[in-house]
């Protein structure tokens, strides 16, 4: 066993080792140096994917948000110009009502006056029917006075 140790003990201290076990190590360091440069470049990469993911998705819900608004504010445009619409469409049926019930009062007055007119005519024909019916009677009494005289 002392003989194993003596063996490896001189191995391990020869400089040719120590110059290959350096190579080794120098040659793994470079690898995993290289390896975690790569890894960093994957997480940097990564990371500005994820960044770029959250900017896209957050321009992508403004976009929604401000299309949304939009559509909104047209529906209330929309909303308040129908009011409006028929707003102004009962106005001008109430004032087209107005108008014919004034037209409607002003030939209702016209016709009582025409109606007046007629019954006062009627009447002034009727009296002076009675005036002349009355005149011949007048008459015919005196030419029977006469006759009778």
């Amino acid at each position: 066993s002392s003989g194993i140790n003596a063996e490896y003990g001189d191995l391990l201290e020869s400089s040719q080792y120590d110059d290959m076990d350096e190579d080794f190590y120098d040659q793994n360091f470079e690898d995993i140096q290289a390896a975690t440069d790569d890894l960093e470049e994957v997480q940097l990469a990564w990371g500005r994917l994820l960044v770029g993911r959250k900017f896209f998705q957050t321009f992508i819900a403004r976009m929604f948000e401000e299309r949304l608004l939009v559509a909104y504010r047209e529906k209330l445009a929309f909303d308040k110009q129908q009011k409006l619409i028929a707003e102004e469409e009962e106005e001008e049926r109430l004032r087209k009502e107005r108008d014919e019930n004034r037209q409607l009062a002003r030939q209702r007055k016209r016709d009582r006056k025409k109606e007046q007119k007629k019954a006062a005519a009627d009447r002034k024909k009727q009296e002076e029917e009675e005036c002349f019916k009355a005149e011949q009677r007048k008459q015919e009494q005196e030419l029977i006075q006469k006759i009778e005289e």
